[in-house]
């Protein structure tokens, strides 16, 4: 039975996942991120997506995107593919990086959105990597957090317009949402 077609449309906005084979890493170390990230950057330009959000952990990758040209499938299959090459040639493997096709949930409203946004941002802890997701350098946490430098192809003006017109309320305003989620991880 043939897969059902992905929603797609100009102005979507999705929360995308995407796990390694056998949950095998797709990131070993600092260079495999920091490859990803430059791809995410050639994508985010090639494909017009509006990164609102994103987080590499060691086996996984959360995104929260938005598609101002409908082409979720065409920007993910450039992302994830050259990835895998990219891996698989540095680290002298073949074969499947990925377990399935990426995961896409379309988020439908604002609170759908600060959700998702919540969601990755505490991935690293529910994780057990750290106990603040501003200890994660490999999120866009501590950009949108206003705690350090936000990557050319991170879009915070949404997400935080959503909390407040004042940039650095709305900074605060994420900061304390964020820390209010930590409240019920491992409870």
């Amino acid at each position: 039975m043939a897969r059902p077609l992905r929603i797609q449309f100009p102005g979507a906005i999705y929360h995308l996942t995407t796990r390694g084979v056998d949950r095998q890493p797709i990131f070993r170390d600092r260079d495999d991120r920091l490859a990803f990230l430059r791809l995410l950057d050639r994508v985010a330009t090639l494909d017009e997506f509006r990164i609102h959000a994103f987080c590499l952990m060691t086996n996984h990758v959360h995104l929260l995107v938005e598609t101002p040209r409908g082409n979720v499938g065409t920007g993910m299959h450039r992302l994830l593919h050259r990835h895998a090459r990219t891996f698989n040639h540095r680290h002298g493997r073949r074969g499947h990086l990925f377990e399935e096709r990426y995961g896409s949930s379309l988020l439908r409203s604002e609170e759908h959105l600060l959700s998702a946004a919540r969601y990755i941002a505490l991935n690293p802890v529910r994780a057990g990597l750290c106990d603040d997701p501003a200890a994660w350098p490999w999120s866009s946490h501590r950009a949108t957090a206003g705690l350090g430098p936000r990557p050319r192809f991170l879009v915070t003006d949404w997400l935080l317009g959503v909390l407040d017109a004042r940039r650095e309320v709305a900074h605060a305003r994420y900061r304390d949402f964020i820390g209010a989620g930590t409240d019920t991880i491992g409870a």
